[in-house]
């Protein structure tokens, strides 16, 4: 069972396959450069907060792209 709000720090560099599973997941992450995930890492989300200087950098990593309209560059 997943938490409704998760935060991820700078130090988690790789999320493995189906690690977080719960459809309104709101997620933080502090990391400047976006971990590396797989395509079945998430199911989705209500939000994920990113670092603000971040925002484009994961809307465009591998895999990461797929969740671009949940992003909110606000960190």
């Amino acid at each position: 069972l997943c938490p409704s709000v998760l935060k991820i720090d700078d130090k988690i560099k790789y999320i493995g396959e189906f690690a977080f599973y719960k459809s309104d997941l709101t997620l933080y992450i502090s990391a400047v450069e976006p971990p590396i995930i797989q395509t079945n890492s998430f199911y989705t989300f209500k939000e994920i907060h990113v670092p603000a200087g971040s925002l484009d950098l994961y809307k465009s990593a591998n895999n990461w792209s797929a969740y671009g309209d949940y992003m909110i560059g606000d960190l």
